[in-house]
């Protein structure tokens, strides 16, 4: 056996272990978000930071995120429901994010929060190839970044409708956006 066929082979297995571990990772969170959906009161806020514990294992979070016994439900779950969203996009699983996504956001009571469930509803719904939708969230997205007047988020969500109408083959209408995103993104100096 020469050492290229024993470097393929020891590569295939690698990538065979690596898609058995991804897979019972997606299990547990699985497993985890059912449980989080059966129970009430401490045990579901017990599920729930379960669920933050294993969100933070995966990078999703950048810091751990614990929830008080006492945290209304609604918080808890547009917080978990928002997290599974993004896990599940983050694995490919368009489907499962865009209904995770689509329950958390009616549940955001502040800006920031629906901002982030807006622009990570465009990209589940631009992965999807829907792009209508997934414009239609990246504007309402760029809205509530207007209300705050920080350019630099308004340069951010003026690139993802920039990127949208591209995937849709309209660069007319991603010329708008990019051009407007640029000069937004000199005023914030934020040149990437």
């Amino acid at each position: 056996m020469n050492l290229i066929t024993r470097t393929n082979i020891i590569l295939a297995g690698l990538f065979f272990f690596a898609l058995q571990l991804m897979a019972s990772q997606v299990s547990t969170v699985i497993e985890r978000l059912a449980q989080y959906e059966t129970t009430t009161g401490a045990a579901r806020t017990d599920a729930a930071n379960h669920l933050m514990a294993l969100f933070l294992q995966e990078e999703l979070l950048d810091e751990p995120l614990n929830f008080p016994a006492a945290t209304p439900a609604d918080s808890l779950n547009q917080q978990v429901w928002y997290w599974a969203s993004e896990y599940f996009y983050a694995h490919q699983d368009y489907q499962q994010a865009l209904l995770f996504g689509e329950q958390a956001l009616p549940l955001c009571r502040n800006t920031e929060m629906e901002a982030n469930c807006l622009s990570l509803l465009s990209l589940i719904q631009f992965r999807l190839a829907h792009y209508q939708l997934a414009a239609d969230y990246a504007k309402q997205c760029y809205k509530l970044d207007e209300q705050t007047g920080d350019p630099d988020l308004m340069s951010s969500s003026l690139n993802t409708l920039a990127g949208i109408y591209i995937g849709a083959n309209q660069p007319q209408e991603a010329e708008k956006y990019i051009l407007k995103g640029i000069e937004l993104s000199k005023e914030a100096d934020n040149p990437a």
